[in-house]
């Protein structure tokens, strides 16, 4: 169990709408529910900041999916500009959305950063947020 945080913590937070995930729900199709895991399975790797500096510490990075919204959470750690953790999500993004193309699904979505708090154990997830809302905002506003 992870104690709770008291506090904001600086965070990269991408909120991404998987496209034409309801018609991968309604269908019956064994491929089509194939397409589903394989879809959240891709979102459960360590981002792409973790592999390029080596910090193995799970804790810094989270995936929280809601239907056919993932919302990514990596915290910068202190002494770690942004940008170098930003770079690193965009990069992971760009790999997710390349392996999805194989199953023929798109995504959509809007990276932002800045204050978060974020906590969870075996049970609940709590999330919350500026950076949150900047980026959940960005995506629906931009949505075509």
């Amino acid at each position: 169990m992870e104690q709770a945080r008291n506090a904001y913590e600086d965070m990269v937070v991408s909120y991404i709408d998987i496209l034409g995930f309801v018609k991968l729900l309604e269908s019956k199709n064994p491929e089509d529910i194939s397409k589903i895991i394989n879809t959240f399975n891709a979102f459960k790797n360590l981002s792409e900041y973790a592999h390029k500096t080596g910090d193995t510490n799970k804790d810094i990075f989270n995936s929280v999916s809601i239907s056919d919204c993932v919302i990514r959470l990596t915290r910068i750690p202190p002494d770690t500009d942004y940008k170098t953790v930003l770079e690193a999500e965009i990069r992971a993004l760009g790999s997710i959305q390349l392996k999805l193309l194989d199953y023929k699904i798109a995504l959509r979505g809007a990276i932002s950063f800045g204050k978060m708090f974020f906590s969870h154990d075996n049970r609940k997830v709590s999330f919350f947020g500026p950076a949150y809302i900047k980026a959940y905002k960005l995506e629906s506003e931009s949505a075509v």
